[in-house]
């Protein structure tokens, strides 16, 4: 197999790059600006761990393809293909005019981060209307018709009153509040923060390293069948 950035061929095929410059030229990065401001870079290698998948995922197909059919083949995958097929929801999105017009995933008061009174953020995730529900009986919002989750009229005002609701509260009474429900709530936490969660700890998400350097444990899990 070979992994390159820009794949075998192209125009660009032997220019040099990284990580955030194909994340650029697939447009997906693009899907990380709102309110007209410059995206911002991921804080992982989105590309290259997206490509990897894409290659070792391309490896396993092609050596199933040769034992049916007894002929090879050369995996060319480039990273930038990679990250535009994983884009593939943003344009399944925007066919159904939820991205270039006021988004869920932008615009919306029910899926975005919101700041603390302690200085922490959380984030809320309810797309789905049973969930938007829960969220706002939780929340106390009862003068907020559920049904009318998609008006997008009433989006910048409901976001404003969800601004300053978490903002009168410390992060530990959101995450009391909502934590291990379905509203689709998390808080975000640092990294060290992270692999200490009772969630992450019980499925040994990261592990100590013999140095006492934090590293992530690896997935999938492979499970036994009984």
């Amino acid at each position: 197999g070979r992994m390159t950035g820009w794949g075998q061929d192209g125009p660009l095929a032997h220019v040099a790059g990284h990580d955030l410059n194909y994340l650029a030229l697939s447009g997906v990065l693009s899907l990380a600006a709102r309110d007209g401001q410059a995206p911002i870079p991921p804080p992982t290698v989105l590309g290259d761990g997206g490509g990897a998948l894409g290659l070792a995922f391309g490896l396993m197909a092609a050596v199933f393809a040769a034992s049916r059919t007894g002929k090879g083949c050369v995996i060319d995958c480039s990273i930038l293909d990679v990250a535009a097929s994983l884009g593939g929801i943003a344009l399944a999105a925007r066919a159904t005019g939820m991205l270039d017009a006021p988004s869920p995933f932008h615009d919306s008061p029910f899926y975005d981060v919101y700041a603390c009174a302690d200085g922490r953020h959380v984030t809320v995730g309810a797309l789905e209307p049973q969930f938007y529900a829960l969220m706002l009986d939780k929340l106390g919002l009862t003068d907020v018709d559920p049904k009318a989750q998609y008006d997008r009229a009433a989006w910048p005002g409901l976001k404003t009153r969800l601004r300053a609701l978490f903002l009168s509260e410390p992060s530990a009474h959101w995450r009391a509040l909502l934590e291990g429900s379905d509203a689709c709530f998390a808080p975000v936490l640092s990294l060290d923060e992270a692999a200490a969660h009772s969630h992450n700890a019980a499925r040994g998400v990261y592990r100590r390293r013999p140095d006492g350097e934090l590293d992530a444990a690896g997935a999938p899990h492979f499970l036994p069948i009984d």
